[in-house]
């Protein structure tokens, strides 16, 4: 009876080998054929020769069939091994060469794993497989062109073999079959891998990494240009690095080594002499360096996905398969809304809404953000050069700090600005989530308590004044708290460094938070050891590098230390103390009280019911808001004097960002846990209690992050650069500069400023604005009480020349203003319209030449022959660092009794140069250094590929 199913049986059979058509010699190197000879006699098909030879070439020469199965090593083939490999290999006449999947057998997996199929290499020479390895073997890999195969179990047409010359017997299998590879892709031979064939990797024994890599070098190298040897050269020393930055020394040692050994031994090198490849012969079977960057992304984010689900709480119970031993079960669950996903959602909503609203012309500016740099030098110069009159001062810390992040956006500093406010709220929530999931509070109550303290900042007016070293305090923040938590814990110097990296970017925003965190180290136990102190100093040392040049600047302004960044553009009117416990500072930016009065005493609230729950956990954030509220209403009654001279007053909104995060420190780890309880009680006084304790809690949080949306940016503003007049603008910023006295009534108040260049930038105040160092200040504000009291003395117009003011701008239509100015004698014509006036001030400017008559001037201008008795005026602050030439003759300086520096000139002509002398050039250099071994230190440690 004939079988109705033959056909089936029929289409499913492998298909037959003509053995005898295509003989196959086995060659087994002698060290191993007692363990391969028995798994050559499994194989389906038969071998038509072992040949035993003590290296490939000589079993080779001895071989008599059309196919080499080679065995350098122990490898375990499928039983159907051979089969589908000579079943691939007789396809095609072009093929030549062709390699199993290698694959390692896990002991509690039904799958095997991929070490590779195929092989390539990276453009600096590094052997990797042509497929991602580790990944289950599922059969979801097909047969495909590849640049080599490991010779262990490949199978190469003798002719192939011949015609090439085999295989180079000094280098491992793998580079070996690699190399044969490129021989033969070169000779216009198909090399294939064929993933139907499984060999299992015994015992797999990865080869000496210095030996391996050495040959990888000269294998790449191997006929290529000095161009190409140079690159290869960098490459692979910058691998070194990463190495290193992976905190994998012995890794870093064995590529330095390896590049030694590649570069001296040149018998090594002769190996492969002859046996040049033309790289176009290899086009598209190596990875490009857009696909390796591509991988690189991929890899980044499975891992920023993996970080992401670790943040939500999911389900935990396991599986059948999990329970049977399966490595690679499915272990998700249907994917349900978590708290983590709602809060993620209604953040990124809140935070386009509000970052909507600050886009727009111009430049962002607040209460306490000026404009910010046209480019990164000239906030690079803003931090190293020296302030006049001043010795040792150079520009602010936060300077630095804030040109290092401006290289993420290009060296755009208004991009970086904007995207700062874009963001701030959302990285604070993400960082301060992440460092509450880390101490076990469960994933509601810690996005709850994240959001509350993310807003923090908005409601305190830290926002909305523009406070940018605040904004930036506030997100450091949680990350030195995670960092202080973890090396609690630990006491390693990875958490340790990590301490001392936050603590780095902290301390130039708020200075005290230097000491603060000293003294927390050394108060906790783990700073009792030898090991903790050492720590403790790390951590020490990193702040006063951190601060730098400005902790000598600032030996005349210890009050410095008190404040945050920007204090003289703060208001000197002190807060009233009782608000500060609701975050309510007062002035720009700030929420309305009712609101700081809801959440903030929600959260105050919320963290004495934590502290009576579980007052172990809560204690500590309890602690840290009584500090901050101690420290916002402490320091916020001091009045101190500031670089380069000013009064400023202290303002409490990083100590009420403190104070906000340590009471959301405490409501969350008081209250975590406290919605699970609920499964084990009944309905009744306590499950309503719970209930409308979250009610509460949410509401309030909800309201202060609506307000943040639809509200809290709406003091900041955009600059426009029509204010004042064009003539006036190109004056201030001519080769011969001259300073703006701007005046402005409004609300029956009147503001003025110098205004100097291109007008004030980011830092600036700190470094001294015009007219803020005396002898300066005193001077310009008695000539504008005399100017607005209509005096007209003679002395005014002397006195605006003497503050190189070449302009005095009024703002505005004020009549009464416009006549007490228009009659000052000395002045040139007014002109002007609604919007404002303008009156020249003759022969003014910051840099003069007073001798017959007054002569404009400025740096890099050639200056022409005159009388004996000519000086060098500069409207600026009198300092021994001041330098001026004249065709790089230096001219003997001068101090005038009115404070202003002087030089004389003389008869002297030809090019004008000044320099203010001085600065911080070599402390960045051991900043960044600083910096590079802290991220080194605190980073985790790079896992090898086995």
């Amino acid at each position: 009876m004939t079988d109705p199913w033959a056909w089936l049986q029929h289409d499913h059979a492998e298909p037959d080998v003509d053995v005898a058509a295509h003989p196959v010699s086995a060659i087994v190197l002698t060290d191993v054929a007692d363990e391969v000879r028995p798994l050559l006699a499994e194989q389906t098909i038969d071998v038509g020769e072992v040949i035993v030879a003590d290296s490939l070439g000589d079993g080779a020469a001895r071989a008599s069939g059309e196919w080499l199965w080679l065995f350098p090593e122990v490898v375990r083939p499928h039983p159907d091994a051979l089969r589908q490999l000579l079943s691939t290999a007789v396809e095609s006449n072009r093929i030549g060469l062709i390699g199993p999947l290698m694959v390692q057998s896990q002991r509690r997996a039904r799958v095997d794993l991929i070490e590779s199929c195929g092989l390539t290499v990276t453009p600096i020479g590094r052997l990797v497989p042509a497929v991602e390895g580790g990944e289950p073997d599922q059969g979801q890999l097909s047969t495909m062109a590849v640049l080599g195969v490991d010779a262990s179990a490949a199978l190469v047409r003798r002719d192939l073999w011949q015609q090439v010359d085999g295989v180079v017997p000094q280098l491992p299998p793998a580079l070996a079959g690699l190399e044969l590879g490129r021989q033969a892709n070169a000779a216009g031979v198909r090399v294939v891998a064929e993933p139907a064939a499984r060999v299992v990797r015994v015992a797999p024994k990865p080869p000496e990494p210095v030996q391996q890599r050495a040959w990888e070098l000269r294998l790449a190298s191997s006929g290529a240009s000095w161009f190409s040897r140079l690159r290869l050269l960098v490459g692979s020393l910058f691998g070194a690095l990463g190495f290193l930055l992976g905190k994998d020394a012995a890794g870093a040692r064995d590529e330095l080594r390896a590049i030694g050994a590649w570069l001296r031994d040149r018998d090594a090198q002769d190996v492969l002499a002859g046996r040049e490849v033309d790289p176009a012969t290899l086009a598209g079977l190596t990875p490009t360096r857009r696909e390796l960057v591509g991988d690189a992304f991929d890899r980044a984010a499975g891992a920023v996905t993996e970080a992401w689900e670790s943040l939500a709480d999911r389900e935990t119970d396991t599986s059948l398969d999990e329970l049977t031993g399966d490595d690679f079960a499915a272990k998700g669950r249907l994917r349900r809304l978590t708290a983590l996903d709602v809060g993620a959602f209604v953040i990124v909503v809140l935070a386009a809404v509000a970052g909507w609203k600050l886009l727009g012309d111009g430049r962002l500016t607040g209460a306490g953000l000026l404009p910010s740099q046209a480019t990164w030098t000239d906030l690079w110069h803003a931090y190293l050069d020296p302030v006049a009159g001043t010795p040792a001062l150079t520009g602010a810390p936060w300077l630095g700090s804030t040109a290092l992040a401006a290289l993420v956006t290009f060296g755009q500093v208004e991009w970086l600005v904007t995207v700062g406010f874009i963001i701030v709220v959302p990285l604070a929530w993400l960082l301060a989530l992440r460092t509450l999931r880390a101490r076990g509070v469960e994933s509601a109550t810690a996005v709850i308590a994240s959001i509350g303290y993310a807003i923090a900042p908005v409601l305190c007016g830290a926002y909305g004044g523009g406070w940018l070293g605040v904004l930036t305090w506030a997100v450091v923040l949680p990350l030195l708290a995670h960092a202080l938590a973890a090396w609690a814990d630990d006491q390693s110097w990875r958490s340790a460094g990590a301490v001392a990296l936050w603590l780095a970017f902290a301390v130039v925003e708020v200075p005290l938070t230097w000491p603060l965190v000293v003294l927390t180290m050394a108060a906790l136990p783990a700073a009792r050891s030898g090991r903790g102190g050492g720590q403790v100093l790390l951590v020490s040392v990193t702040g006063a590098v951190a601060l730098g040049p400005a902790l000598t600047g600032w030996a005349r302004f210890p009050g410095r230390l008190l404040t945050s960044a920007s204090p003289t553009l703060a208001t000197l009117e002190a807060p009233d103390p009782w608000l500060l416990a609701l975050a309510h500072p007062g002035g720009t930016g700030v929420a309305p009280i009712w609101l700081s009065a809801v959440v903030v005493g929600v959260a105050w609230s919320a963290a004495v019911l934590g502290l009576f729950r579980r007052p172990r956990e809560a204690a500590p954030g309890f602690a840290v808001a009584g500090l901050g509220v101690v420290l916002a209403v402490v320091l916020s009654r001091l009045v101190v004097t500031v670089p380069p001279g000013v009064e400023a007053r202290p303002q409490p909104h990083a100590w009420l960002v403190l104070m906000v995060g340590g009471l959301m420190w405490a409501a969350a780890q008081g209250l975590s846990g406290l919605a699970a309880d609920l499964r084990y009680r009944t309905l009744g006084g306590w499950r309503a209690a719970v209930l409308g304790l979250t009610v509460v809690v949410v509401g309030a949080v909800g309201l202060g992050a609506a307000w943040w949306a639809w509200d809290g940016g709406s003091a900041l503003r955009r600059t426009s650069g029509d204010s004042l007049p064009p003539f006036v603008r190109v004056a201030m910023t001519s080769n011969t500069p001259v300073r703006t006295l701007a005046i402005a009534r409004t609300s029956g108040e009147v503001r003025w400023a110098l205004l100097e260049g291109d007008l004030p930038r980011l830092g600036d105040d700190e470094r001294g604005l015009p007219g803020t160092i005396e002898p300066q200040r005193g001077l310009a504000t008695s000539v504008v009480n005399r100017l607005l009291s209509g005096s007209a003395d003679d002395q005014l117009s002397i006195d605006l020349a003497r503050l190189g003011v070449g302009y005095v701008w009024l703002r505005g239509s004020d009549p009464d203003l416009r006549t007490a100015i228009g009659n000052v004698p000395g002045l040139g014509v007014g002109t002007g319209d609604d919007a404002g006036a303008t009156w020249p001030v003759p022969g003014a400017a910051i840099a003069v030449i007073d001798g017959e008559g007054v002569t404009l001037t400025g740096d890099g201008q050639v200056l022409p022959a005159g009388s004996l008795t000519r000086r060098l005026v500069l409207a600026q602050p009198s300092d021994a660092r001041w330098r001026a030439t004249v065709d790089g003759r230096p001219l003997a300086p001068l101090a005038l009794p009115d404070g202003r520096q002087a030089f004389t000139l003389g008869a002297e002509s030809g090019v004008l140069r000044l320099q203010l002398t001085g600065g911080a050039e070599a402390w960045p250099w051991v900043q960044l250094g600083t910096l590079l071994v802290l991220i080194v230190l605190a980073a985790p440690r790079l896992r090898r590929r086995s």
